[in-house]
């Protein structure tokens, strides 16, 4: 049963870590177009569309196998428990908040750069998604290390 919970936690950390990489590289290229708008040359912003779409089907691909281990755990009680001890609780804990922080840090410095440049509103919003994401997910697979 230990090496099924070992390897079903390095499931979990792949997945969350393909997850997130894969995220970031869809939402990114977006968000560049949307900020770059008509300076970017259309041959750029037609290969970031395309890493973009991919990124994206990826990113589905990873969110499926993430709700497919979820609802394996769901038929496993015990398996489940094990890989919700203390220790995971901690570091989910501890990555929500650095989630939290870093998102509040962002906030505070777009609102500053709005004094000096004009950013909309859509690519804020869309770069505070990422900002909340990519932070409290790598915050968590950087404190679950163990």
């Amino acid at each position: 049963m230990e090496d099924r919970i070992d390897a079903m936690e390095r499931m979990r950390r792949r997945m969350l870590a393909g997850f997130l990489v894969a995220f970031v590289a869809w939402q990114v290229p977006t968000i560049v177009r949307e900020a770059a708008g008509a300076w970017m040359p259309p041959g750029i912003a037609g290969a970031s569309a395309v890493l973009a779409a991919l990124a994206a089907i990826i990113w589905i691909a990873y969110s499926l196998r993430l709700w497919r281990l979820q609802r394996q755990l769901a038929h496993e009680p015990a398996m489940a428990e094990a890989l919700d001890d203390e220790r995971v609780k901690e570091a989910r804990s501890r990555a929500l908040a650095f989630g939290f922080w870093a998102l509040l840090v962002y906030l505070a410095m777009v609102r500053l750069a709005a004094f000096l440049l004009e950013i909309s509103a859509a690519t804020v919003a869309q770069s505070g998604l990422v900002v909340a994401a990519a932070a409290a997910i790598g915050a968590f697979l950087v404190y679950d290390r163990g």
